[in-house]
Parts: structure tokens; C-alpha cells; sequence
């Protein structure tokens, strides 16, 4: 299992690729005919036999067009699609962020958004805003992370939303609601219990899901077992899918944001409710499925791949069949 940048955090599995020729850093050109569209998929991939890091690939729903974006040595991290479903925001290790084009054409670079350490982000619906977790200027260790918000094209000023004065706080994964006027994140201490907040976009009015789980409710995931990104919405902005690790396997829950907000809280749904591993979730845009990962039919624990499922949780279907792993699956926006 692959481990995301940022230690203690948020656990990305890596994904399959293809071999392209292609020089160091550029983009390959995108398969002929296959053009992303409402039903393209986003995620990484690793080839066991490259000894390379992640890159970036296509796919769509039916497994169909798969497509390599990025060729970097030192791989690729953390995609986010922009509003216009054309461009990813990527993390380059030790290179920083640039914008990864479908159609093939040449990187380009994002602002450094004025941070030290950046480590995952989203865009809002709308496409004007991109909210992102970073480390605090107060964190002298940068244990301590918080949400901020800037212009989608990373120029002005970042607003921190969850300013904290603990060197041990983070406040990571933002997702954005579909009508761009809530962001869910998650929020745990350094080695401790880890919950979804919900708050308005301009921070107000934080709130703490409640999640009747039993023992420890609202706790997504326990000390020392790292969440699986991201928080995903529904297309209706009425239920919120995460992964849950606090038990002997990673399993895939939904919740009624309406009801986590009540005093009586919201029953998670087991959506892939198996015996391995399941993480990753990520709605389609049309609301009926979800892309995700899991390690159910691989040759050994923890090797992950690329499924879809309904998004009641029924007729789970594999979209890859190689021996990579594969990570972070992103449906177009």
C-alpha cells in the first residue's frame, strides 16, 4: 500500500498503467477517440515492472479507453479535476503543481498557493474557488494542518477556514457540496480518533457529523489506521460516502448529511460490506454509481483495483484486470 505525502494521514493506493514512450515528465497524447466525457474516470497507477511512481490515467465506466496523462519518473499525486471536466490539478513530488491537460497538450504550472507543504485540494462546483489542506504557518513541525480556500486559478490571497492554534490538529480532505455552499473535510488529532465536519464555505458554522457507529460514534477511522481518500458527494448533495478503517478491514459507508447534523445522527450505510479491503469512494456525476477500490478478487491483501458499483453498493464490477495497483479514482466532475 501506498502511502500519500503527507505522514499519518490519508492512505492512496497506486494504480495500472501502460507502457508509453514517452520523455521524462511530458504527457503522452491520449488514446484517438477517446475523449474524456461524463463518464471518464481519473486515477493513478503504478506498473510493478517500472519501478517508477504513480501516474495519471483515463478510463471509462465500462473499463473501456484507458489512457495515460503523465509520464514522470518520480510519478504523480493527489488529481483533482477543474470545474470544466478538461483539466487536472496534480502534485509533481520536489517539481510542485501543474495542470495536466486531457487532450495531451504540455503541462503547465499552478501557483505554489504561498504554502510549504500543500497537500490535497478540490475545486468547487462552480469553478471559482479551490479549497486545499496545508500546513499552518503556526506549525512549527507542520503537523498541523488546516483548510484554506483561494481563487480556482491559485492567484490572491489562501483564507484559512480552520485556523487552529494546536501544533497537532489536521484538518484534511476538503469536498466540496455540489452546490458549492458546504465543504465536508475530515479532522483529527496526530495518533488519535479522526471525524467528518461539515461547514459553510466561508468556515461558519462548523458542525461535527454525527455518525452512529456504536462504540465511539462520529469516529471514522482509530488511532494509527489512516483514511482512505476522498469524502465524496451524491449528485443531490444528500448523502456523503467515506471510508471507515476502524474495524478489521477498510469498508465503504454512506451517511444522510440531513440527519448527521441532527442530535440524533445519521446510520451509516455498509455500501461494500465484504471481508477485504474497499476505499476510495467517488460519485458519478448522474448520482447512480460509484468508482472505488478494492483488493476483494487481487492475488494478495492490498493490492487494489479499479471497480464501480451502484450506488446502493450492488453489482460491483472490475474495471481492471492487471497485476498494478491502482489509487485515488476521481469521476469527472
Amino acid at each position: 500500500m501506498y502511502l500519500h505525502k503527507r505522514t499519518n494521514l490519508i492512505t492512496t493506493i497506486a494504480l495500472f498503467g501502460l507502457v508509453l514512450t514517452a520523455c521524462a515528465g511530458s504527457n503522452p497524447t491520449p488514446t484517438a477517440n477517446c475523449a474524456p466525457g461524463a463518464n471518464s474516470i481519473a486515477f493513478l497507477s503504478n506498473r510493478p515492472e517500472d519501478n517508477v511512481g504513480d501516474d495519471l490515467y483515463l478510463i471509462n465506466g465500462d473499463g473501456s479507453c484507458r489512457t495515460r496523462l503523465t509520464q514522470n519518473p518520480g510519478g504523480v499525486s493527489s488529481p483533482a479535476w477543474f470545474a470544466d471536466g478538461k483539466r487536472l490539478l496534480v502534485n509533481y513530488p520536489n517539481d510542485g503543481l501543474y495542470i495536466v491537460h486531457t487532450d495531451g497538450s504540455p503541462r503547465t504550472p499552478f501557483p505554489s498557493l504561498g504554502m510549504v507543504r500543500v497537500y490535497d485540494y478540490a475545486f468547487s462546483s462552480d469553478g471559482k474557488h479551490l479549497a486545499f489542506s496545508a500546513a499552518d504557518s503556526s506549525s512549527e513541525q507542520h503537523h498541523n494542518t488546516d483548510i484554506f480556500v483561494i481563487n480556482a486559478d491559485g492567484t490572491g490571497s489562501a483564507t484559512d477556514l480552520t485556523m487552529s492554534n494546536s501544533d497537532l490538529k489536521q484538518d484534511y480532505t476538503p469536498s466540496w457540496s455540489p452546490d458549492g455552499k458546504q465543504i465536508a473535510f475530515l479532522r483529527g488529532v496526530v495518533n488519535s480518533d479522526h471525524q467528518i465536519y461539515l461547514m459553510n464555505a466561508d468556515g461558519s458554522n462548523l458542525q461535527l457529523l454525527k455518525i452512529n457507529f456504536g462504540d465511539k460514534p462520529s469516529t471514522v477511522t482509530t488511532r494509527n489506521v489512516p483514511n482512505f481518500t476522498p469524502l465524496s458527494w451524491s449528485a443531490d448533495g444528500k448523502q456523503l460516502a467515506f471510508t471507515s478503517a476502524r474495524d478489521a478491514t477498510s469498508q465503504i459507508y454512506s451517511i444522510n448529511v440531513a440527519d448527521a447534523l441532527k442530535d440524533a445522527g445519521s446510520e451509516p450505510t455498509n455500501l461494500s460490506h465484504n471481508a477485504f479491503n474497499d476505499g476510495g469512494p467517488s460519485w458519478s456525476p448522474d448520482g447512480k454509481n460509484i468508482a472505488f477500490l478494492s483488493d476483494r478478487d487481487s492475488q494478495q491483501r492490498l493490492q487494489f483495483h479499479l471497480y464501480i458499483m451502484n450506488s446502493d453498493g450492488s453489482n460491483a464490477v472490475q474495471l481492471s484486470h492487471s497485476h498494478d495497483d491502482f489509487g485515488e479514482p476521481i469521476w469527472v466532475p
